[in-house]
Parts: structure tokens; C-alpha cells; sequence
């Protein structure tokens, strides 16, 4: 079955991780980025015959190549056009309206993210996407909320994220001084980590009150990711006087080597869709501390997190001192953690996604 899987850009991020495994896991599946952004450097490689079209550096030429896209879903007879992110599912309804139903392929709209959830526009875009194709889900709180939203239940599916168990296994890091870290740092500390955006539901500001309280403790906070809260956060490690504490590491793409560096992760999301870098981190065998959210009420498994009342900073830097101290606790939660992991193979998810194509298209 030849599907076209579409995604605002192509630049290393969780939903480009996703499309990335359907697209080399599916031999008929082919790519369409809608635009180029990050360069080069930061783009994840796919190789070239899996594009339908290459974005172009020039973004008139890029409009001219999406405008060709009805045209080439027709002639490379396309049966299922997978749109990835909200920018993807306006063009996917473009495609919808475009085509004549007798050569429409079916439509499937995949819901990443929950932070666009309690946007106004939200429940009259999903029912306006819903009405050209069917919307899948990552986590079953998502999947309620787009029903809630009016959109038909049979028309809502759920299909939990996948974790690339060959990449993200048990290890060493031995190359820490590409973190910006010396031998002395990481064997006098231990090493706390956070993943993500650096935007205000990440919870930044939480870390740092986090650090602040473990100040004479023997740990470091290392932060991984880029956004445009980083002028804010960089003023916050200065005022607090955190420059020895917390390391801001930019955007890193060898996140396997980051996993296997630290020691334990902590999410200080005030929301979450599925939580990837959770599930990427137990899978590397790193213990998780978690805001308490559906999404981590839904993926936790059998307890394989530690889950704490959002915002409570005296639970959460207590927990992280009690895994560093517990050693049994911490072996403890390592085993869970990578039981917790193999639930979601990609193996498990492609077979749950071929279901959903060939039930599409019956």
C-alpha cells in the first residue's frame, strides 16, 4: 500500500523521529517536508528515493513543488496521506479539496502534541479535518478530547508512540566533553537531566528552583534543547548564581550519548502528549521523576515512574535525592523502566498502523 507521509519540516525533533521509522519501515512510503529549516546539519536523513519532493532552499520555488503535490499523489497512484502536525493537516485538507473523490486517497490527520489542545480555534479545526479523513491520536487523554471536541469516535484513533529500542539501549558515555563537561565534573557529580523545548509549559523555570535547592549537593543539571525562552533562562542561571550547577547544552543530536551521561531525567512539562523522551530515557536506562499528568498517569506502566504533584519542588528535589542515595531504589527503577520501554516497539507500532491503513482503505 503506498502511503505519503507529510510533516511541516524535516529538522530532528519527536514527531520527525516518528515519521522517520514509518517512512524507512514502509518500502511504499514516501516523505514530503513542507519546508527546509535548521540547515543541513540538523536535518534527519532519509534517502533521496523516499521523497515524493525535496524541499528547495527558495521558498517560491518550494510553494511551485507543493502546488505539483495532487498531481504526483495521482500519477504515483497513493492511497494514504498521512499528515504529521497542524501545519501538515491544512495542507492535507488543501489535498482533500484539490482532488475529485474518485481519486482522493484517504487522509489520516496524526495528532503529536497536546499544547494546542485549549487553543480557541482547536475543536472547529479537528471537526473540519475530520470531516476529510480520520485523526489518530498518541495517547488515549488526546484521543477524548478531540471525541469531546465533536468529532465521531470511530472517526478517533490511538496509536501510542514507538521507541527505537535498537538506538536507545543500556551504555556508557565516555565522550562527555563534547556536553562541555571535564573527567573532574562528571566524576565528582552525578548528572541530572532535562530534554526538551525551551518554552514556558516546559517547566524551565522549575529546574532552576530545582537547582538552587541542591546547590551543595554533588549533582549537575544538564539541559538539553533550544527554543526562545533561552535568553530567560540564561538571565535565571546568572541571577540565581547557578553557572557552576546548571549547563545549558544547546540543541544535541546524539541524544543516545545524552541518556546514557546521565543519571537520572526529570520532566518538569506542565503538560505532555506521550512523553518520547521519557520512554527514550527508560529504554536507555535512565530513571524518570515526573510531573504527575495523564500522559504520565497513562504511560507509566507498571509504577516505572516517579510521579510527583505538578510544580511541587520540595517532592520533586527530595525524590531525585532519594534515587541517588537508594541504590536498590534506583536498580529498582531501572528494571521497570526498561520493562516499561519494550511496550513500544516499532515493530508493535507498524503493525497497529498497517491495521489502520488497511482498514482505511477496505
Amino acid at each position: 500500500m503506498k502511503s505519503l507521509q507529510i510533516i511541516d519540516h524535516f529538522s530532528l525533533g519527536g514527531a520527525q523521529r516518528i515519521v522517520e521509522g514509518i517512512v524507512l519501515s514502509l518500502p511504499e512510503s514516501e516523505l514530503l517536508p513542507l519546508h527546509k529549516k535548521g540547515g543541513d546539519k540538523r536535518q534527519i536523513v532519509i534517502p533521496g528515493e523516499k521523497y515524493l519532493i525535496k524541499p528547495a532552499n527558495n521558498l517560491f520555488l518550494q510553494l511551485l513543488n507543493l502546488l505539483q503535490v495532487p498531481r504526483l499523489i495521482r500519477k504515483n497512484n497513493i492511497q494514504v496521506v498521512h499528515c504529521h502536525l497542524q501545519y501538515s493537516w491544512l495542507f492535507g485538507f488543501w489535498i482533500y479539496l484539490c482532488l475529485p473523490a474518485k481519486q482522493r486517497p484517504r487522509l489520516v490527520f496524526h495528532e503529536h502534541d497536546s499544547i494546542n489542545l485549549t487553543r480557541w480555534y482547536y475543536p472547529l479545526f479537528v471537526k473540519m479535518v475530520g470531516r476529510a479523513g480520520s485523526l489518530v491520536a498518541v495517547s488515549a487523554f488526546i484521543q477524548q478530547h478531540i471525541i469531546a471536541c465533536g468529532v465521531p469516535a470511530e472517526k478517533v484513533l490511538l496509536l501510542s508512540n514507538y521507541i527505537d529500542l535498537e538506538r536507545f539501549s543500556p551504555g556508557q558515555c565516555t565522550e562527555f566533553q563534547r556536553f562541555g563537561l571535564n573527567e573532574q565534573q562528571v566524576k565528582c557529580n552525578r548528572l541530572i537531566g532535562f530534554a526538551g523545548r525551551l518554552v514556558e509549559y516546559k517547566g524551565w523555570r522549575l529546574i532552576l528552583k530545582a537547582a538552587d535547592k541542591l546547590r551543595d549537593k554533588n549533582v549537575l543539571f544538564l539541559i538539553a534543547g533550544d527554543g526562545p525562552d533561552k535568553p530567560k533562562l540564561i538571565n535565571g542561571i546568572d541571577q540565581l548564581g547557578l553557572q557552576e550547577k546548571v549547563f545549558l547544552l544547546g540543541y544535541v543530536d546524539h541524544m543516545v550519548d545524552f541518556y546514557r551521561m546521565i543519571a537520572i531525567l526529570m520532566i518538569t512539562s506542565k503538560k505532555e502528549s506521550w512523553g518520547l523522551v521519557q520512554m527514550e530515557a527508560q529504554a536507555s536506562g535512565v530513571p524518570v521523576v515526573v510531573f504527575d499528568s495523564q500522559a504520565a498517569q497513562e504511560t507509566q506502566g507498571d509504577n516505572s515512574t516517579i510521579i510527583i504533584p505538578s510544580g511541587d519542588i520540595e517532592q520533586l528535589t527530595s525524590k531525585i535525592q532519594e534515587l541517588l542515595d537508594d541504590k536498590k531504589l534506583y536498580e529498582r527503577m531501572v528494571v521497570k523502566g526498561l520493562a516499561n520501554a519494550r511496550r513500544y516497539g516499532l515493530t508493535a507500532y507498524m503493525d497497529q498502523l498497517n491495521l489502520i491503513y488497511q482498514n482505511l482503505t477496505l
